[in-house]
């Protein structure tokens, strides 16, 4: 199951590589993938979903502000932390984020744990 998973990410990353030959090479600074989807977070704070059984980009994730976290929980949901510090969750249905938590300091990361409890790692350490 690793080893697919690995594979998969390879295939998608050559996919995205070749894909990108013809366009200014872009830089990318976390992912995260859950099934079939590939969540891809770009130095410019956007978001792209690759699908990873083709190495297709299926569409950029349209957002309000620059997106400077990612992850995706146990239930295969995307949550993601943009620069203004707030905890939106990925609607699949509105295609749409929804905020569920502002963090009052500055954000290096978001995880979240088996029972899906989401933690934010920043300079001050960790929070819930």
């Amino acid at each position: 199951m690793k080893f697919r998973l690995f594979l998969s990410v390879i295939i998608v990353a050559i996919a995205v590589k070749c894909y990108s030959q013809n366009k200014p090479a872009k830089s990318y600074v976390d992912m995260a993938i859950s099934g079939t989807n590939l969540w891809v977070l770009d130095a410019e704070g956007n978001v792209n979903l690759f699908d990873t059984s083709t190495g297709t980009e299926r569409n950029k994730i349209a957002t309000d502000c620059a997106i400077t976290s990612l992850t995706v929980n146990h239930n295969g949901q995307l949550i993601v932390v943009d620069d203004k510090q707030q905890i939106k969750l990925w609607d699949a249905k509105s295609l749409t984020f929804q905020i569920i938590g502002v963090c009052a300091v500055p954000v290096s990361q978001v995880v979240c744990n088996n029972k899906n409890e989401i933690f934010l790692i920043t300079q001050t350490g960790l929070q819930v």
